[in-house]
């Protein structure tokens, strides 16, 4: 069906497909919650370690996420969260956004080097 695809589309999973486009209306997300063709999924779990670009620093500094529920979604089985992260310094940083953390680099992995 028609609001299927469109869910499918947006990014979410269904089942055992999903897709992705570059951007999506807020009322598109909102309509394929309510229906039931769509759910939210974390970017990250609670604990799971990442690196937080300090921008004082100019460097990526290691640290783990800490989810903060901060209201109700549209899914009633996943909350508004927010991502803080705390640093291995002991110092929190509160509501960071994605483009500021990343899954720590493993061994070996490639890395591009802009100088």
């Amino acid at each position: 069906d028609a609001d299927l695809a469109s869910a499918k589309t947006l990014g979410f999973e269904d089942g055992d497909s999903e897709g992705m486009v570059e951007a999506v209306s807020v009322r598109d997300v909102c309509s394929a919650l309510e229906m039931g063709h769509a759910h939210v999924t974390r970017a990250y779990k609670n604990g799971a370690p990442v690196e937080y670009f300090s921008t004082t620093l100019g460097r990526w500094l290691p640290g783990v996420v800490v989810v903060v529920p901060c209201g109700q979604s549209l899914d009633p089985g996943c909350p508004m969260i927010r991502y803080d992260v705390r640093l291995v310094s002991g110092q929190t940083r509160v509501d960071v956004g994605l483009n500021e953390i990343r899954p720590p680099l493993q061994m070996g992995e490639l890395v591009e080097v802009f100088v």
